[in-house]
């Protein structure tokens, strides 16, 4: 029986009936604001709420490809991420940084705490549910982490990550301090873009939080430049005033 079967239906004093959220896209504010922790997991909207996120992963975000979804993006302000990590690789966007040591399915993760368990770090593209289409950012990130977090059930967990795991749990945390994966780069050069999806507005959205707030840090930059030596279609966005 999958984590979301034996949460609905354990917990029958409070029947609730899953439904599939709306995925918020880049521009929209909620994405820049740090969530707040889960004070009580057997909240009754909590529980609800981790429902509603497993059941649009389990659904809509499989059924594209992904592999991981945040609580703000689905316009929730709390401390919540849900991922999974097929054997497979799922989606070709994903092919480049597939390193996969353990398959995990749709789990959710409550108050992550992230502790960095090397010093090594490497440079991949990265997609995301709230970018526009065609759109994927060139971060670097530390190759291998420490992820303790609460389970739907209230209990302590710790998942030691490393490539692609860890690159998707840092990537789910940094949306839950209001971080995208665009204020990861340091400049547009470290943005793939395809214009046969964009428009001119979505552009601007993309200028205005690249670097912002969060800016890679300098000793990144020989890693940055080294992989974008590696991806040659990445290229400058020419904005448009």
């Amino acid at each position: 029986m999958s984590q979301i079967t034996k949460f609905l239906f354990g917990k029958l004093h409070n029947i609730h009936t899953p439904k599939a959220l709306t995925v918020i896209k880049i521009g929209d504010k909620a994405l820049l604001k740090a969530t707040e922790k889960v004070l009580d997991v057997k909240d009754h909207i909590v529980q609800n709420t981790a429902t509603d996120m497993l059941y649009t992963a389990q659904t809509v975000l499989t059924a594209e490809g992904r592999l991981g979804i945040a609580a703000p993006q689905l316009g929730i302000n709390n401390s919540i991420f849900c991922f999974r990590l097929p054997k497979d690789c799922p989606n070709p966007r994903y092919k480049a940084m597939w390193n996969v040591e353990t398959e995990y399915p749709w789990t959710l993760v409550i108050n992550p705490e992230i502790t960095i368990a090397t010093d090594k770090k490497s440079a991949m593209l990265e997609p995301c549910a709230s970018f526009f289409p065609g759109i994927s950012a060139l971060v670097v990130r530390p190759t291998e982490v420490i992820c303790k977090y609460i389970d739907i059930y209230g209990a302590q967990k710790a998942i030691h990550a490393k490539g692609t795991l860890a690159r998707l749990i840092q990537h789910e945390y940094d949306h839950l301090e209001g971080i995208t994966a665009l204020q990861r780069v340091p400049n547009t050069n470290f943005v793939k873009f395809d214009m046969e999806y964009m428009e001119l507005s979505q552009l601007s959205i993309i200028k205005a939080l690249v670097g912002t707030e969060c800016v890679a840090p300098s000793d990144y930059s020989d890693l940055h430049t080294a992989a974008l030596g590696q991806i040659p279609y990445i290229h400058e966005l020419n904005f448009v005033s």
